[in-house]
């Protein structure tokens, strides 16, 4: 999928492995924009918890 796409959007956790880590490697080799979106610890607030 990256070889035909002009940009990549990944969202990321950090993890050095798995597949959204070998995208974002495969894209840096075929130079094409990459924009990530860090994700870390999602914090929902007590009046949305069920």
């Amino acid at each position: 999928m990256v070889e035909h796409s002009d940009r990549v959007i990944a969202v990321y956790d950090g993890r050095e492995k798995g597949g959204t880590a070998g995208t974002i490697r495969f894209t840096h080799v075929l130079k094409k924009e990459l924009r990530e979106i860090p994700v870390g610890e999602i914090i929902v607030p007590d009046h949305l918890k069920r």
